[in-house]
């Protein structure tokens, strides 16, 4: 599942039930497991110049990697972890390790060939799904499809637990990118630029009344929304102008 993804559908899991307060804590759990994928793809690409081929073929089976990664998506660590924080009452911290056992439960159906090893240290078995998020050869294209659509039923949800209009922003632009990503595995090319710049506007034309209608601050919001339109919105229409 892709990282966006776990945060909206943890916090619409969390963030409505057992932990209404801390959105922080989900969030960092519902990330922190891939954080390792992140790091070992900069590394990869940006300081030993590697292929995607070589990537994702190769380097990302090291030995090393897979036992940082399988660390990381770990369900036995990750609960060994809530009980020591339930133990210490912290209770930040546990919702942190429960989010990051949800991470692993939601990722466990969806990975064939890069299959995690959910129970490490305690044992090296992958289950190794028919179904794939990612690999069109293992029905990616209805998974990916099932992900999106789960993704964006939650997102009204998740929207009310949001406090600031920077978080609904990225909430906002997390569903653009499921779109367009979507859209890609289905063959759809929209990534053009005069598309791109349309997409902006409408996106933009849609998340700004949303903003300034949740927004618990309303006057702040609307010198926000000035901003934006003079920075933003009349930019992006001078260069359409331009452009025709």
């Amino acid at each position: 599942m892709q990282t966006q993804g776990h945060y909206v559908l943890n916090m619409a899991l969390l963030g409505k039930t057992i932990a209404p307060k801390h959105n922080i804590a989900i969030t960092i759990g519902a990330i922190l497991p891939d954080i390792p994928i992140f790091l070992f793809y900069f590394i990869s690409k940006y300081m030993y110049n590697m292929s995607e081929a070589k990537i994702w073929g190769e380097a990302y089976y090291e030995p090393i990697w897979q036992n940082i990664i399988a660390t990381s998506h770990s369900i036995p660590i990750a609960l060994i972890g809530f009980l020591i924080c339930w133990r210490l009452d912290w209770k930040w911290g546990a919702i942190l390790c429960v989010s990051m056992v949800c991470h692993c439960l939601l990722d466990l159906p969806v990975h064939h060939d890069d299959a995690h090893r959910h129970f490490y240290p305690f044992s090296d078995y992958r289950f190794n799904s028919p179904v794939s998020y990612w690999d069109v050869n293992h029905h990616a294209k209805i998974v990916a499809g099932i992900e999106a659509g789960l993704v964006l039923i939650a997102t009204p949800l998740v929207m009310s637990l949001l406090k600031t209009p920077y978080t609904k922003g990225i909430l906002i632009f997390i569903n653009i990118i499921y779109f367009v990503v979507y859209s890609r595995m289905l063959g759809i090319n929209i990534v053009l630029s005069q598309t791109i710049r349309t997409l902006v506007l409408i996106a933009v034309a849609i998340a700004t009344p949303l903003i300034i209608f949740v927004s618990r601050n309303k006057k702040q919001s609307l010198k926000k929304l000035e901003y934006y339109k003079i920075n933003v919105l009349d930019k992006l229409r001078s260069k359409d102008n331009t452009n025709h």
